[in-house]
């Protein structure tokens, strides 16, 4: 059996009746929704495969590879900063919430890299630029 199955389906400590997926699960929501939020950031995976990709990241303790420019990952980066912190900030009180220590070899830069690793940036100017080339044709024709 792969060893993340097994951790994944293990209590934590002795006073625990949750396992790791079960905190994972709610460690996951608020990311999710914050991501969701933003207007810019699309996320690369459907739903299941990300949240997989997220047991993957916290089972591990070593950065995604970066998938995004770096041009967009800095963009994301000076845009939501704050928002990530915030993120990370509650995510790391709902692991204390339950007893665990989950969120210790992580920090607000690996959530960053997982954002980087797992979404892409949404480029409104290229829909801007069709629709204002389709608007001056239409008006050519007038």
């Amino acid at each position: 059996m792969n060893p993340i199955v097994s951790w994944l389906f293990q209590q934590p400590n002795n006073y625990s009746s949750s396992t790791h997926k079960d905190i994972l699960d709610h460690l996951f929501q608020p990311l999710f929704q914050f991501l969701c939020s933003c207007e810019d950031i699309g996320i690369s995976l459907s739903k299941e495969l990300f949240k997989i990709s997220f047991y993957v990241f916290m089972y591990q303790n070593t950065y995604p590879i970066s998938t995004m420019d770096y041009e967009d990952e800095e963009y994301i980066s000076m845009k939501y900063t704050s928002d990530i912190v915030d993120t990370f900030l509650d995510m790391k009180q709902t692991s204390d919430r339950y007893g665990v220590h989950l969120l210790n070899n992580k920090t607000s830069d690996s959530l960053l890299q997982f954002i980087a690793s797992n979404c892409y940036l949404i480029d409104n100017t290229d829909f801007i630029d069709v629709e204002d080339e389709t608007k001056e044709q239409y008006d050519e024709y007038e």
